[in-house]
């Protein structure tokens, strides 16, 4: 499992998840400045996916900035072919940070938890979706051997 504390939000239309920047994994969605839900599309081709500096960079050229869009708005972007059509899903880079954690139960299993994301239960706090893990002697993170807690979980 790969996980990161200096994450950027990336968006579809809809859906949150929570990206490591330097990864070429998402599109460009710039925004106008007076416009946080609107995208316009800044790809060399269709469906291009980008690290998020380029995404950053492209936009600042362009006179755009990348979209703020909150968990709750959509983002809307008809320019190179970046909406959601099945069974392919194409997320853009947003301005948000994220992280992504590890929620590990009492049982010592472990469940992906992206911390801007509303819409999708399969990476929230109790979700339910456990992996097991190969803990070192067995010994794994509890809420009283000072993990953070979240209930009787960490």
């Amino acid at each position: 499992l790969a996980f990161t504390s200096d994450g950027v939000m990336v968006k579809d239309e809809r859906s949150t998840l929570c990206a490591d920047p330097a990864n070429m994994l998402a599109g460009i969605a710039c925004c106008p400045w007076d416009d946080d839900d609107d995208g316009v599309g800044q790809c060399l081709y269709d469906r291009e996916e980008t690290t998020f500096v380029e995404a950053k960079d492209r936009c600042l050229q362009a006179g755009y900035r990348l979209c703020p869009v909150d968990e709750a708005g959509d983002l809307d972007v008809y320019e190179c072919n970046y909406r959601k059509w099945d069974p392919l899903r194409m997320y853009s880079w947003t301005s948000t940070p994220c992280a992504v954690k590890a929620q590990v139960n009492a049982l010592g299993k472990v469940s992906t938890v992206h911390s801007t994301n509303l819409r999708n239960e399969r990476f929230q706090i109790d979700s339910g979706i456990l992996s097991r893990v190969s803990w070192d002697g067995g010994r794994f993170p509890t809420a009283e051997s000072s993990c953070a807690a979240d209930g009787d979980a960490c």
